[in-house]
């Protein structure tokens, strides 16, 4: 086997390693958060706020506590045409206390006011992406949903190319012969390893492991906080 492909997979799992810390830190922003303030999760099952609150996106609201809300507010509150929720900015509100409200998305204000009371919360922080399983279930996307599980099962399986010292392509011996064997097919699907080299020690393994999952966790740190950041301008007046 050529030593492309052990460095190829060592390469695919480190993005899956990325892209699994990625949806980790964002989930547990969106769980949290709610904890430590006690503000409440809201799945966002519309487009109706877009594009800068998107379906799938979670809004963290925090109760009004009675207090006046101005336009440009984003607000969770009782539907007052029908059942369920809405999350909508202000744009407006009346005389007698009412709010007007919008969908940032849609054409024309919302036909009917919200009262005051019915306000169940104000949007303070936006995680993108983590309530989509939310909204396949509501739509009964059960294939959606299953793809997506199958999507997670084989990013956490090429996530092990990336930590186990077994696959590290650095520290093993590779022929160039094609796999015939039943080790040699093992080893080009991730079942069995290559033999390592004499000088590497299981402490080195370790550590190359260990590192890895460092600067994995560090580079998705840094893909999730670009999206909390990004997620502010859903809230800006």
């Amino acid at each position: 086997m050529t030593r492309a492909w052990p460095v190829g997979r060592f390469v695919v799992g480190v993005g899956g390693l990325i892209a699994a810390m990625s949806m980790l830190w964002l989930s547990l922003w969106a769980i949290a958060v709610p904890l430590v303030r006690g503000w409440s999760p809201v799945a966002v099952l519309s487009g109706s706020m877009g594009p800068h609150i998107d379906t799938g996106d979670v809004v963290i609201a925090e109760p009004p506590n009675g207090e006046t809300l101005g336009p440009g507010t984003v607000i969770v509150f009782d539907n007052p045409s029908g059942p369920g929720r809405v999350t909508h900015r202000v744009v407006a509100v009346n005389p007698g206390g009412d709010y007007v409200t919008k969908g940032d998305a849609n054409p024309r204000i919302d036909s009917t006011p919200v009262p005051a009371d019915t306000v169940r919360g104000v949007g303070r922080v936006l995680v993108p992406v983590v309530g989509t399983p939310f909204v396949w279930v509501e739509h009964d996307d059960w294939a959606s949903l299953a793809l997506a599980a199958l999507a997670a099962v084989g990013v956490l399986w090429t996530s092990r190319w990336a930590v186990a010292p077994r696959f590290n392509p650095w520290l093993y011996q590779h022929t160039d012969s094609l796999p015939a064997t039943r080790e040699e097919i093992g080893d080009a699907l991730g079942f069995w390893p290559d033999e390592p080299t004499p000088p590497t020690t299981g402490t080195q393994l370790r550590r190359v492991g260990a590192t890895t999952i460092v600067l994995a966790g560090v580079i998705s740190l840094g893909f999730a906080g670009a999206a909390l950041i990004r997620a502010d301008a859903a809230f800006a007046d």
